[in-house]
């Protein structure tokens, strides 16, 4: 398990400090994004959902009001029908994306790697699809985080699905999670060996991961142990 004292071990790892405790996954996210996303440039979200991102800070709007052409690719299409902001919907497997090679300036996936089954493949197909240059954007839970890493011993990929509805989850949202690609170390290999370049990686709290008193108790003990449960990642294809 991956946890504080991953910064001496792994280059390229910035560690929100505990005045940026209270950040929230999103909103961070989405500002992440506001940064690349430019006018003209071409977009791929992999697992677009019905949403962009879940934050506030940066409105959806304006991100997608930047992009010629923004692609959603999902699972399931009535998904992709209910996100008005994709130009187009496509149904189909993340590591087998029917686009042509250096196809997209940018690819972005918000919650999806802790799903990922072959994330070896879908790193190299993210990289396939994207032009030199383009970035490969982020947002996923950290497996070095212990009631993370303990879900991910100790319960089954549909227990923990199970289980998120109790965090008021919409079921037609909850996939099951394997955390295949869900720390510094594995994503750096994973980049490395699809061809890209880690640009940044950021392990940091959002606020709330947990909900009641158990969010009370995390956040407390969050901030004594310097437990960090999400990972933001921007990766430069090469």
């Amino acid at each position: 398990m991956e946890g504080s004292g991953i910064m001496a071990t792994v280059p390229n790892v910035e560690i929100l400090t505990e005045s940026s405790y209270r950040v929230y996954h999103q909103n961070l996210y989405a500002e992440v994004l506001s940064q690349h996303v430019i006018q003209g440039c071409h977009w791929l979200d992999i697992g677009a959902g019905s949403r962009i991102h879940g934050g506030w800070l940066t409105k959806q709007e304006s991100l997608a009001s930047r992009p010629a052409r923004l692609v959603g690719c999902d699972l399931l299409h009535n998904h992709l029908n209910e996100n008005h902001f994709l130009t187009d919907r496509v149904a189909c497997q993340a590591d087998g994306l029917p686009f042509a090679d250096r196809t997209f300036d940018i690819v972005s996936a918000n919650m999806v790697l802790e799903h990922l089954t072959a994330p070896s493949f879908v790193f190299k197909e993210a990289r396939r699809v994207l032009k030199p240059g383009g970035r490969f954007i982020f947002m996923t839970p950290h497996k070095g985080h212990p009631i993370i890493w303990l879900a991910s011993v100790l319960l089954h990929a549909t227990t923990r699905s199970w289980l998120a509805r109790f965090e008021g989850r919409d079921p037609k949202h909850i996939f099951p999670t394997r955390y295949r690609a869900n720390t510094p170390r594995r994503v750096i290999a994973l980049a490395a060996e699809a061809g890209f370049e880690a640009e940044r990686l950021v392990l940091f709290a959002s606020h709330p991961f947990a909900k009641g008193w158990l969010g009370k108790v995390e956040t407390m003990a969050g901030r004594l142990l310097g437990w960090r449960s999400n990972m933001l990642g921007v990766l430069r294809s090469i």
